[in-house]
């Protein structure tokens, strides 16, 4: 494998057609004297070129080994495709599919292993990887280079797993370097951080410094803001990175755990609730309770929900602090990413974008459109093209009275690379999966994609630098001591990964005036409600009554485990 990197990084190498793939535009035919591997590629922000180009190369590193009596060498074909593999559809089709492996961004994996649709790959994970450099003269498992939280979300049982993690989802803010600099939009403080010469520098550190640097956009004819929107998702998912950030990590966590000591503000909880749950009220006034799996439903009542309520709120309080276009259904992800880029080309002070709510593999996903500005516009002191222009990731800033440890909000974290439980060839696909989680690979991946891995990995300087700006900025956030790393999905989340269904509103779904909603920038875009109310509106949805007929559920079921004292 030591050759890979040598040879994956080279330019020309990357921009060679991958002649004799499946998918690549290529008309080669079935060697029925060599082995065939068929893979299902999820074909979204990641695309497609890094695991083609790894499995060309693994295709001549083992031309020569028999997979199968009388064959000779292999062939991997490859199907990218989409809709057909979300989690809820793949789990009705697997089982007609003739994929052996699939690289999948989410996957609802309890369902999966329920229905006995995937492979134990354990010993994928657990035995040392001789394909890789070795460590202190062994060679590592891929189970000690993986990111504990995501190893354990796949642990169905002890030592026993039907999956492995994939790529990182980043969440939250995009900024453009150039257009900060230019319109001088930075302040001189060390950012959200708090610490200097870090890659946050210059950033809003307090809610009140957000709140200005969207005024001073304003006031220079730069609009703040875009999104998605025929995709609710990604503004969703940067209320729920308020909420985090609010809450800190231990907080957080409790909405996966129910286990735990939580802090309300006083007047919170209710004089029944006090003494029902045996609260402490302290000589502050505020109420300190045990959350447990049988009072779990208090956790709608967390501060840091109001907070990422009025966030949104404060945001479409002015409709110059978005673009209307986050509200067309049409708008959807690739839409937002044009509009975003192209609004460069406005004149200054006519409303160019200054961020994106994104995930962060939108560069990668966007290199044909920045391909094609280079190409339309490029000129000797103007540059447009994937890499030329530089952008950053935004961390949110403290929220008064919230949190202040440095933490990022991941997303879902339930990417997910499996081997359907129908392969003939287990130990062609555990050996592929083997060859690319090495440390030449997963660095290959960073390089190639921008996006980073929830592995220990290291990549060169060569390879750092070959990074866009923004591909660094991620590299450093995911490499940083000073940074925790929160998923939305642990595995630690006992009854919300058992009960998906009566879960599937527990971030968001509020019941105003009768009235369901689960989008907090839709509802306060199409209404006068305030955050306040759409807040009270949680704890209708989910209330004590509704928790208490689904918890008798979960003990009927076995579910739920024994609760704190």
């Amino acid at each position: 494998m030591k050759r890979i990197l040598a040879s994956l990084l080279g330019c020309a190498l990357l921009a060679l057609p991958l002649a004799g793939m499946a998918g690549c535009g290529s008309t080669r035919e079935v060697n029925e004297g060599m082995t065939q591997l068929y893979i299902g590629n999820y074909d979204g922000g990641v695309g497609r070129t890094w695991i083609e180009t790894l499995a060309r190369q693994f295709e001549e590193d083992y031309a020569e080994t028999s997979f199968e009596k009388g064959k000779k060498g292999v062939q991997i074909w490859f199907s990218h495709l989409k809709d057909e593999y979300k989690s809820g559809n793949l789990l009705t089709t697997i089982q007609n599919y003739r994929e052996d492996i699939y690289f999948l961004d989410s996957i609802v994996y309890e369902d999966f292993v329920s229905q006995n649709r995937l492979l134990d790959i354990s010993d994928v994970l657990l035995t040392p990887n001789e394909l890789d450099d070795p460590v202190n003269g062994e060679y590592p498992t891929i189970a000690e280079k993986t990111d504990p939280s995501r190893l354990a979300l796949y642990e169905y049982t002890e030592d026993t797993y039907y999956a492995m993690p994939f790529f990182d989802h980043i969440l939250g803010i995009v900024y453009d370097v150039d257009l900060f600099e230019n319109e001088k939009l930075y302040n001189d403080g060390d950012g959200p951080d708090g610490l200097p010469d870090t890659y946050d520098d210059g950033l809003p550190r307090t809610y009140a410094e957000f709140r200005q640097l969207l005024t001073t956009m304003k006031q220079k004819g730069i609009t703040p803001f875009t999104w998605c929107g025929g995709d609710g998702g990604y503004r969703i998912d940067l209320l729920t990175q308020v909420w985090m950030r609010y809450e800190g990590y231990d907080n957080f966590m409790l909405n996966n755990t129910f286990n735990g000591v939580y802090t309300f503000p006083a007047g919170t909880l209710s004089a029944e609730e006090v003494s029902e749950w045996n609260a402490t009220v302290n000589t502050d006034g505020t109420q300190t309770v045990t959350i447990t799996e049988e009072n779990g439903y208090l956790l709608q009542k967390q501060q840091g929900k109001l907070t990422a309520l009025q966030f949104a709120k404060d945001i479409l309080s002015d409709t110059a602090n978005y673009s209307g276009a986050g509200f067309h259904t049409s708008q959807m992800h690739t839409d937002a990413q044009e509009e975003y880029l192209m609004s460069v080309r406005r004149p200054r002070g006519t409303n160019q974008i200054a961020m994106l709510i994104e995930g962060s593999w939108w560069e990668n996903e966007a290199k044909p459109l920045f391909n094609d500005m280079a190409e339309a516009y490029n000129t000797a002191t103007r540059k447009y093209g994937y890499g030329e222009r530089r952008f950053g990731f935004m961390p949110l800033p403290v929220f008064d009275g919230g949190s202040t440890d440095n933490t990022v909000y991941m997303g879902r974290g339930t990417s997910a690379i499996v081997v359907s439980a129908k392969t003939s060839l287990p130990e062609l696909c555990k050996l592929f999966l083997k060859y690319v989680h090495t440390n030449d690979a997963l660095a290959y991946f960073n390089a190639e994609t921008g996006v980073t891995r929830p592995y220990d990995y290291t990549m060169t300087d060569e390879q750092y630098g070959s990074l866009t700006y923004y591909g660094q900025t991620l590299r450093d956030l995911k490499t940083s001591e000073n940074v925790k790393l929160v998923y939305a999905t642990t595995a630690d989340s006992t009854i919300r990964s058992k009960d998906s269904t009566f879960f599937g509103d527990w971030m968001w779904g509020t019941t105003v005036n009768g009235n369901p909603y689960s989008d907090p920038f839709l509802a306060f875009f199409d209404s006068d409600m305030s955050a306040q109310d759409y807040f009270d509106g949680l704890s209708v949805t989910y209330s004590k009554d509704s928790w208490a007929r689904q918890y008798a559920e979960w003990a009927a079921n076995g579910y739920v485990r024994s609760t704190v004292s």
